[in-house]
């Protein structure tokens, strides 16, 4: 009869007698792995089929993504009496990165 709780019982264990036990389970199944062809060529064919495929399917799809369309483009504010030159200056600071760098691409005005 066991008076130790499960806890104590496991910790009595060293940890060399833990890693040699996990060592030896983990040989074990990687070898039933390995033994199933199946197996191994799923593991080493199916990265060098999809990844390819993926990044060619990600290259035709993310141009689509980013590139805005008129809807999002298009906006109308309707602004009360004396705000709309406050929210112009919000606009304008909003905008301002945009702003500037379309000014710097654009060169110098001849």
């Amino acid at each position: 009869m066991n008076l130790h709780p499960p806890a104590v019982a496991a910790t009595r264990w060293g940890w060399r007698q833990s890693a040699a036990r996990i060592g030896r389970l983990a040989r074990k199944e990687l070898s039933e792995i390995l033994r199933d062809r199946r197996t191994v060529i799923t593991l080493l064919l199916m990265p060098l089929l999809l990844y390819p495929l993926l990044s060619f399917a990600f290259q035709q799809l993310l141009p689509t993504l980013l590139t805005p369309t008129q809807k999002d483009r298009d906006l109308t504010i309707v602004v009360r009496e004396g705000k709309k030159q406050a929210l112009e200056q919000v606009l304008f600071i909003a905008h301002r990165p945009q702003l500037e760098q379309a000014s710097r691409s654009a060169g110098p005005p001849a």
